[in-house]
């Protein structure tokens, strides 16, 4: 197995350390090359940073045991599916499938990248859609919350 499957973990303290913008930029392009029914790509990504609006609505959206876990964490995202194939207005039932595919590519590039991330399904998905407008085809998936350092396992 790849050493980098073995260092991939989920921290649930974090050190508030920000992460710089090449970064995050480079990391969610990994989550482009993430395999997806017809090449949909149904996924959506809102990033915040602590002290942004962004970072604020991901967190009001967060139950209050996410919240008090993630409150030091410099990066908030969240992700969404949309539900139905843009070609043809079809229902895509597999489209959280891909949000968590992308997901999934997203971690192991932060993690190649010394960043640990924590996936969250502890959030209101109704606020979290309504706080960014998100459009009726789409439904929320997740939460993260990275970190450039966490406290270690014990």
């Amino acid at each position: 197995m790849e050493d980098l499957f073995l260092r991939r973990w989920s921290p649930r303290a974090f050190v508030e350390t920000p992460i710089d913008t090449d970064s995050l930029k480079a990391i969610f392009s990994a989550g482009r090359w993430a395999a997806s029914s017809f090449n949909e790509q149904p996924w959506r990504f809102v990033v915040g940073r602590k002290g942004d609006s962004v970072w604020q609505r991901i967190f009001e959206s967060l139950v209050p045991a996410n919240r008090s876990s993630t409150k030091s964490a410099p990066v908030l995202f969240a992700s969404f599916a949309k539900k139905t194939f843009s070609q043809n207005g079809v229902a895509n039932r597999v489209a959280q499938h891909d949000v968590g595919a992308a997901s999934a590519q997203i971690s192991l590039e932060a993690t190649a990248r010394g960043l640990y991330t924590h996936g969250m399904a502890g959030f209101d998905p109704a606020k979290l859609a309504t706080s960014f407008g998100a459009p009726n085809d789409f439904e929320a998936v997740a939460c993260w919350a990275w970190v450039t350092a966490a406290i270690p396992r014990r």
